[in-house]
């Protein structure tokens, strides 16, 4: 706290703001501002003022600049050609793609479009077939510009239909590429929500974590809340953005010359 009292709490515990304030939590290696002058592209961000971008201000707070990137704001990736060929001249330093999972979740039972037999789903299906042009689009953009030097970073929920897709379990053997899981509790909210993070910051491995609580969680994410557990809890959020300054530090970049070279072959 601004008072020199450290606070210690159990993982998977939330702090109460009385405790612990958003100016507070920040920790002491990312409040020297090591990602100045270093840009994040967050693509599918959500609104921030319905909890999205989270990843954004916590990479601002960090000294970097960020871009909030999501249809709700402005951005149709389907029709924003002449961004992307700004980005490809001039690449950001990190690119984070959260591609919506509503048509990509076993949740989605009503209908059934998908399974893991057939992870494409019937493409006869407009929101099948636009969901899976989306999908193609990301990777796309994402490797090119993975060749281009800057760092990526995917996420979607464990259960996602999406790391069943072959062009994503090509990126995930890809050499040096970090896949992990991490359950949302253990940042803090009262639901479990298993996601996975595909990247080229293998710092994120020391956030991944699965639930080690022994009793049940307070919340299920069924309906309208699987939708509300979408922006990413702060604690984790902080993690991710901790992580990227950890790679720059040792590394000097937020891609490895092997991970380059990979994505342009």
């Amino acid at each position: 706290r601004s008072d020199g009292v450290e606070i210690w709490k159990c993982p998977g515990h939330d702090m109460t703001r009385k405790e612990l304030n958003i100016a507070d939590d920040l920790p002491h290696a990312l409040r020297s501002g090591p990602l100045k002058g270093k840009r994040m592209v967050e693509v599918f961000s959500g609104d921030p003022t319905t909890g999205g971008a989270r990843l954004s201000s916590v990479w601002e707070e960090a000294g970097g600049t960020a871009v909030r990137y999501d249809i709700l704001l402005g951005h149709d990736i389907f029709k924003d050609e002449a961004f992307w060929e700004r980005e490809y001249a001039k690449p950001a330093d990190v690119y984070h793609f959260a591609i919506p999972c509503t048509n990509l979740t076993i949740a989605h039972t009503t209908p059934k479009v998908r399974d893991k037999e057939n992870p494409y789903g019937d493409e006869t299906n407009v929101e099948v077939c636009q969901t899976n042009h989306l999908i193609h689009l990301v990777v796309q953009k994402a490797v090119r510009l993975a060749s281009l030097g800057a760092g990526i970073s995917f996420e979607n929920p464990l259960f996602s239909y999406l790391w069943l897709f072959h062009s994503m379990e090509r990126i995930i053997c890809l050499p040096g590429w970090t896949y992990i899981r991490h359950d949302y509790c253990m940042s803090g909210t009262p639901y479990q929500k298993p996601g996975c993070f595909l990247t080229t910051c293998c710092m994120w491995e020391s956030f991944a974590s699965v639930c080690t609580h022994p009793g049940p969680h307070p919340e299920k994410l069924e309906g309208s809340a699987t939708r509300r557990s979408a922006p990413y809890p702060r604690p984790l959020a902080i993690d991710m953005v901790q992580g990227w300054a950890s790679m720059l530090s040792q590394v000097g970049k937020f891609i490895t010359d092997g991970q380059q070279a990979a994505a342009v072959s």
